[in-house]
């Protein structure tokens, strides 16, 4: 398990926590290299911690372009959407796993970022709904019972991390938190050896994730809602946050509903990906999706009819994308190309 550096009380502050993110904008701002283009090379994907729902999604959109179209790809394993945008920016990778909240976030230059980041959007494959869970046991009963309480939102530089910054830096207890930081992997393990008392639940499409799935056949838990108006201050730094309500109808698994936060899940790319490219990757993806969804439960969330439902708008779209999402009629007229 990765710590940061430790305030008197045993936690971190909130001004710690964006110096340590903050390391992301450095990456943004060294010298890019030059790209892979048709029939220059692979392209290369930037996934997220290994076994992680991220990591599945681009091993998989990795596979079926491979398969179904004149194109190379690979995948590498990274920290998730924040760092992506970040190696997007310094130019190491031509597309990469990334979040409505990191693109938002990378636009206008904020934190993590130490400067704006020029992205593209290519498509939607998911949403990610995070509702904060503890033990079924525990006596945290409500999002300022949190107070004190180690609290594990992933990756330091990791989407989650970025929104869950937001919130708590809004609340009262923000400077209070004992803030861990890990892989999914890690904080999960940490969760159930006892160590961490508090982390998000992973939810793609409003269904729990594999680990999820893993974590609750053993070990009880409960949710602790966000409050509404901390969502709603959240978003008015970064609109890329969403507001999720999660029911025990979607997670059968909870005795109450849930508020979360989350964010829609959208593949980021360069801009010098070539419209010819991202083209051919789009449709390759769309018009295979019955061959995608055979390799994980996870990607049954890739649709065409969701494909640009909730992209950002003011993040351009990349012509080629753009492109066929026209031919499809599935477009939207507040999004722009690029």
């Amino acid at each position: 398990m990765r710590d940061l550096e430790l305030s008197p009380n045993g936690g971190i502050t909130r001004r710690t926590l964006l110096t340590g993110a903050g390391a992301l904008g450095l990456l943004a701002t060294t010298p890019a290299r030059l790209h892979a283009q048709v029939g220059g090379g692979q392209y290369l994907f930037g996934s997220a911690t290994l076994g992680s729902t991220g990591y599945v999604i681009i091993e998989g959109l990795s596979t079926i372009i491979n398969r179904h179209s004149g194109l190379r790809s690979s995948s590498q394993s990274t920290s998730g959407g924040a760092e992506n945008v970040a190696l997007i920016g310094q130019g190491l990778l031509d597309f990469g796993q990334s979040t409505s909240v990191d693109l938002v976030a990378a636009r206008e230059g904020a934190a993590p970022y130490g400067t704006p980041i020029d992205v593209q959007q290519m498509f939607c494959y998911t949403t990610f709904a995070l509702p904060p869970i503890v033990h079924a046991d525990s006596e945290i009963r409500a999002f300022e019972d949190l107070r004190g309480k180690r609290v594990s939102p992933g990756a330091a530089g990791g989407t989650t991390a970025q929104s869950w910054r937001l919130m708590f830096e809004e609340s009262a207890i923000g400077d209070d938190v004992r803030w861990t930081f890990g892989s999914w992997r890690e904080i999960y393990d940490g969760f159930m050896a006892g160590n961490i008392d508090c982390i998000p639940a992973i939810l793609t499409a409003l269904r729990p994730s594999p680990i999820v799935v893993e974590l609750t056949t053993n070990y009880p838990v409960r949710p602790v809602s966000f409050p509404d108006a901390l969502i709603a201050r959240a978003q008015e730094e970064n609109p890329g946050i969403m507001r999720f309500e999660v029911t025990p109808e979607t997670w059968p698994h909870l005795s109450e509903p849930a508020v979360a936060s989350g964010s829609s899940g959208i593949l980021a790319a360069n801009p010098n990906v070539s419209p010819e490219a991202a083209y051919a990757m789009t449709k390759a993806v769309f018009e295979n999706v019955a061959d995608l969804h055979t390799i994980s439960n996870v990607l049954t969330s890739v649709k065409l009819e969701d494909a640009t439902r909730y992209l950002v708008p003011g993040v351009p779209v990349n012509a080629g994308a753009a492109q066929y999402f026209k031919e499809q009629n599935v477009w939207r007229d507040d999004l722009v190309e690029g």
